[in-house]
């Protein structure tokens, strides 16, 4: 919560953290790596995202939003242009060109604030999530937009009352996943008019009001899920079916993700602040 950027070596425990980069003036809610893993994308409550050379320990832009940004992703093919999202609004940036973003997405009914966003494969489209909902309908808690028009292909993709708090894409299959607070991830199609998959779904681990994330395995096999108990969750994505429970003991497993190289390597956080390596 101190607002700052930390890059960490797995590897060692005599000074795990190589990276320091004090950049927010608030705590981060959201960063991710450029696809080159030179740069990392940062956004904060201080109302900002920031892209930033991990090299030198400088920012290189800075995106400035009347609201909160809560997430952001890097375009898959475009390295120059990202997401970031607030309340009620997408913004796209170019970080050569930083004082004022180069695409705005809103929508005629508010939808919340943003918690995730995910890009298609070849990133023309993208997905959000948002924390809108209603006693009488949930039916743009995932929405999907054209990343060039701006426009919203479908505010019809989830229609159960519940918010959803993370979305990953799978690495091998036409699918998206998304972290429902219903305690469940649920299974869609990236494709038109992007179905959910209502014969399988990951369930087992509890959210209790957290916003817990999850992640898939490098080839697709596996799916693992946080937990408000201090577990880890791990689903066969064939199935759905829960393959083992890890306790951590941590006191709520956050978040959770796979090496990208070593797929039996994964990095799990707690609420408390502590980070695991687990095998």
């Amino acid at each position: 919560m101190d607002g700052s950027v930390r890059i960490w070596n797995i590897w060692t425990q005599l000074s795990p953290c190589v990276q320091s980069l004090c950049v927010h003036k608030r705590a981060v809610k959201d960063a991710v790596w450029s696809q080159d893993g030179r740069h990392v994308l940062s956004c904060s409550y201080d109302k900002t995202a920031k892209w930033i050379d991990v090299d030198k320990g400088s920012v290189l832009s800075t995106f400035g939003q009347s609201s909160f940004v809560t997430c952001c992703k890097v375009h898959p093919n475009d390295p120059h242009l990202s997401i970031t999202g607030g309340q009620n609004v997408i913004h796209c940036w170019d970080n050569r060109h930083s004082q004022s973003p180069c695409r705005t997405y809103t929508y005629k009914d508010s939808f919340g604030q943003v918690q995730d966003l995910l890009f298609s494969r070849d990133g023309d489209i993208f997905f959000s999530a948002g924390d809108e909902i209603s006693r009488d309908t949930a039916d743009r808690n995932i929405m999907a937009w054209d990343f060039r028009s701006t426009s919203a292909i479908s505010n019809q993709i989830y229609q159960e009352r519940y918010s959803c708090t993370r979305l990953k894409l799978h690495p091998t299959s036409g699918h998206f996943l998304a972290q429902s607070h219903g305690n469940y991830i649920a299974l869609f199609s990236v494709n038109k008019p992007f179905k959910m998959n209502k014969a399988k779904r990951f369930e087992g681990h509890k959210l209790s009001g957290y916003s817990i994330g999850f992640d898939i395995s490098p080839d697709g096999s596996l799916v693992l899920s946080g937990d408000s108990s201090g577990q880890v969750f791990c689903y066969n994505f064939q199935t759905g079916r829960i393959i083992k429970k890890i306790q951590t003991g941590l006191d709520v497993v956050m978040d959770v993700s796979f090496n990208p190289v070593l797929s039996s390597t994964t990095a799990v956080c707690g609420w408390n602040g502590k980070i695991q390596v687990l095998s």
